[in-house]
């Protein structure tokens, strides 16, 4: 997607499996991405509060290292 700078967050955040580079990039509502349909099956978009929320009663759909992430890193991904 050019046009757009991915803003670095973290590098070499670990998490207890792995190291991980974590980068976020703000796009205006009406961006059409193309995602690779080899790579993903489909796509969902939530809202913060809706990913605090299905974490809280739905941990295990997410991965360990997703929630470790999301716990320490979650201020500086949110754009406000």
């Amino acid at each position: 997607m050019s046009g757009y700078e991915l803003e670095e967050v973290a590098m070499s955040f670990k998490t207890t499996d792995f190291f991980n580079a974590i980068y976020k990039l703000v796009i205006p509502d009406d961006t059409v991405i193309n995602f690779d349909p080899v790579e993903l099956e489909r796509v969902r978009w939530l809202t913060v509060s809706e990913v605090d929320s299905l974490m809280s009663s739905n941990p295990e759909k997410f991965t360990p290292a997703f929630l470790e992430a999301w716990a320490q890193l979650r201020e500086k991904l949110i754009t406000k």
